[in-house]
């Protein structure tokens, strides 16, 4: 794989991949602020355990600065990852993908795009509805305020020992922008049928605890598996990440 890059990339948020096997597993981010740098261990832990080649691009718009969000389109993340999808399958006998929250949701609609080349699905804390008073009043909020504070860099450089790298304000636009990939998203779910595992916190504050369900009970995949964890939406960096690492590992074993 060739990995391209923003010329103006912070420091830890570059695309990366690891090379293994022929089989492969893709690996998306999220998008409220972070880069590839959430992935950076559980892509290792991946990488050690299985033998896998592991892919793990950085979305358009994020990683640089800021203001780069604001005028990307849900279409330029959707593109983006269908043509790095195509481009890393061609390169692997076996080809899987596993997002975190809106990386969850490309994940999922690559499932949807490409139901035969998909080997199996890994979803973990992918919104099918959100919650929280701010998404409710975004169109309001949007004519007062251009940024909002997402990340406290502080406490993310010590819960992560200082990998964690990404923006401290993301454009309020930028939630509008969710909430149309996440309606994209959801009524293509039916599509999906490949082996799929769903993974939750319970304490998310994020999305409703619907969303798992909806998503379980929409795919058609015969081999579906819904797994919850005590943890909040940061569940990639919680106390318990060992136990969903090792619960994905032993899903993308056994297929």
């Amino acid at each position: 794989m060739k990995i391209q890059n923003p010329d103006n990339v912070l420091p830890g948020a570059e695309g990366f991949f690891l090379k293994g096997s022929d089989t492969g597993v893709m690996m998306i981010h999220g998008g409220g602020g972070g880069t590839t740098a959430d992935m950076r261990e559980f892509s290792q832990y991946i990488h050690e355990a299985t033998g896998f080649s592991v892919f793990v691009p950085l979305l358009p718009g994020y990683g640089t600065v800021k203001e780069d969000l604001l005028n990307i389109q849900v279409e330029d993340w959707l593109s983006a990852v269908k043509n790095w999808f195509l481009e890393f399958k061609n390169e692997m006998k076996k080809t899987f993908v596993l997002g975190h929250s809106m990386g969850g949701v490309l994940a999922l609609f690559l499932g949807s795009e490409f139901v035969k080349d998909i080997s199996g699905i890994v979803s973990i804390s992918a919104p099918v509805k959100f919650k929280g008073l701010l998404i409710k009043f975004v169109p309001v909020f949007k004519y007062l305020l251009k940024y909002i504070r997402q990340n406290d860099l502080e406490e993310w450089a010590r819960v992560t020992d200082g990998v964690w790298t990404g923006y401290e304000y993301i454009p309020l636009s930028i939630v509008g922008k969710f909430k149309k990939l996440v309606k994209l998203n959801s009524a293509q779910l039916n599509k999906i049928t490949a082996p799929i595992l769903i993974i939750q916190g319970t304490r998310d504050d994020f999305i409703t605890k619907q969303s798992p369900t909806q998503i379980f009970e929409k795919v058609r995949s015969t081999d579906k598996t819904l797994k919850w964890f005590d943890s909040d939406h940061a569940i990639l960096f919680s106390s318990i990440k060992t136990d969903m690492f090792a619960s994905v590992i032993e899903f993308l074993k056994r297929l």
